[in-house]
């Protein structure tokens, strides 16, 4: 993916962490209107159709993207398991393909299992991960995508044990930032910045661990780097709702409330997830009891 599509699909993986598929919804066709030819739109779109059990119009959309991509192996997977779905012969004849294409056996579970991973369908990818691990249990990249789904799910000491995994197999700094976040959720919050100031290059254009990044200087009232963390995720994506609240919050903390409320205005645009967390955020209050904003930020949170 180039680095528009990967910010594109960061957005679409938070939304839907957060059970906001309306959201990640509108996040797509803001990603269709910005850049209409790539051809990732028509992945996410039989993704998402597959999701809604719409089977003939999630097929009609992947073959639209395999036409411009015909070896994609996350593609292929994908019509691999709407086709044995719905127990057609046609199945087995994609699968043949695909392990013409693979370099090794288990590739082809770990390429299904990050797409699985990008719309938070966790169950099930941690189950594709565990056959890529069966087939390459010594392939670091295996045990980091599972781990990203543990932490995903909420699993947090089975994603530490798989990024430990990770991180014994290969000195990747890949493996190594996404403890970051790992730390951050612990309450482990120098840590956490520690690892980010040391290893976020390794994913210098992932707008969820610069976001992830400025919520730890965050809570360290280092509102200063805070910003910066934020601005560059903007830079990467304006779209990105998470930065966008954040910037909110932060804004309030400044003294800056019309700014706060034009970004928590931006954040909720990508659904009613971020009015309904705003209503009760801490931080937000001040925002919402200003003497001359508050009436019209309520009204707003509250459509």
């Amino acid at each position: 993916m180039n680095d528009n599509s990967t910010s594109w699909a960061a957005l679409i993986s938070a939304l839907t962490a957060d059970g906001e598929m309306k959201g990640a919804k509108y996040a797509l066709d803001a990603w269709r209107s910005e850049t209409p030819d790539d051809n990732k739109i028509n992945l996410y779109d039989a993704l998402f159709k597959y999701i809604d059990n719409e089977l003939e119009a999630a097929e009609t959309s992947v073959n639209k993207f395999l036409e411009k991509s015909p070896d994609n192996i996350q593609g292929l997977m994908l019509k691999y398991i709407m086709l044995s779905q719905q127990v057609r012969d046609e199945a087995k004849e994609v699968f043949e393909n695909v392990q013409k294409i693979i370099s090794q056996k288990g590739d082809e579970w770990y390429e299904l299992g990050l797409l699985l991973l990008n719309v938070s369908q966790l169950d099930m990818a941690i189950k594709t991960f565990r056959k890529a691990i069966v087939f390459q249990p010594g392939n670091h990249r295996n045990w980091s995508g599972i781990g990203l789904a543990y932490m995903r799910n909420k699993k947090y000491e089975r994603a530490k044990d798989a990024f430990s995994k990770a991180g014994d197999l290969s000195e990747n700094p890949l493996n190594i930032v996404r403890f970051a976040t790992l730390e951050l959720f612990f309450g482990n919050v120098d840590k956490a910045i520690e690892i980010f100031k040391a290893n976020i290059d390794a994913e210098k254009n992932n707008p969820i661990l610069w976001t992830n990044f400025g919520l730890a200087y965050y809570i360290k009232n280092d509102y200063e780097n805070a910003r910066k963390c934020w601005d560059k995720t903007l830079e990467i994506n304006p779209h990105f709702a998470y930065a966008h609240y954040d910037m909110a919050c932060l804004n309030v903390k400044l003294g800056n409330f019309r700014t706060a409320f034009e970004h928590l205005k931006q954040a909720s645009e990508f659904g009613e997830y971020f009015k309904n967390v705003a209503i009760k955020d801490n931080d937000l209050q001040p925002l919402l009891k200003h003497p001359e904003l508050g009436d019209e930020v309520k009204k707003f949170l509250e459509k």
